[in-house]
């Protein structure tokens, strides 16, 4: 999913369906994040190219948690928002393709 698109894509799954939309990127970032605001939630963002993409789907809400990959170190994150970097190396082969068929079912992940 593109980052323009999961702002407003977060804003209607967590509001549910048939209620108002948000505007723009922004409109719906603001909304996502107030609906969640006193949930507890895990938001996993995979795949984030920039730290300003992660500040604007981060649920500010005491009990959420933010895990955020990425290939670059996202530095700013670190050193203005308090994240913490855990660096994890790449899995062997065999783990590449048990651990997501272990959640998703071995149907979905391809053995090739």
């Amino acid at each position: 999913m593109s980052a323009g698109a999961a702002p407003a894509h977060l804003a209607r799954g967590a509001r549910g369906a048939g209620r108002r939309r948000a505007a723009g990127d922004d409109q719906a970032a603001a909304l996502f994040r107030s609906v969640v605001a006193d949930r507890r939630i895990v938001l996993l963002l995979d795949g984030a190219a920039s730290a300003d993409q992660v500040r604007l789907l981060r649920p500010g809400g005491p009990a959420s948690c933010t895990v955020v990959t990425s290939r670059d170190r996202l530095a700013g994150l670190t050193v203005h928002d308090g994240a913490r970097v855990v660096d994890v190396g790449p899995l062997a082969r065999g783990d590449a393709v048990r651990v997501p068929a272990q959640s998703a079912g071995e149907r979905v992940v391809g053995r090739s």
